[in-house]
């Protein structure tokens, strides 16, 4: 877990929920190291990102695909798998995601 404050993480949860977004974080050292990934926390998946010229975006998963690789992300594992790839491969930023399932 990112060495933050509760209120940090409350900012960030706030955030990501407003956007649409999840952080993923793999190092909060000083500056650290993380992205944001357009997300659909209803599918609990990244977002299918729609047709056309948005896609070229920043946070659709389909970039991400294409410029990253394992161990930062496994482009391999399945849509529907990749939040469970991603909570045990990288740092546990969001507290929200205790409770996704009654938030269904």
């Amino acid at each position: 877990e990112p060495a933050w404050d509760e209120e940090k993480r409350l900012q960030i949860d706030k955030i990501a929920l407003h956007r649409g977004m999840r952080m993923i974080l793999w190092d909060d050292d000083e500056a650290g190291f993380y992205m944001w990934m357009r997300w659909d926390w209803s599918k609990n998946q990244p977002e299918l990102p729609p047709e056309g010229e948005k896609n070229n975006q920043l946070g659709w998963y389909s970039n991400y695909k294409q410029m990253m690789q394992a161990p930062l992300l496994d482009t391999s594992v399945p849509d529907n798998q990749l939040a469970q790839w991603i909570d045990n491969h990288t740092m546990r930023v969001h507290r929200f995601l205790n409770h996704l399932s009654q938030v269904r």
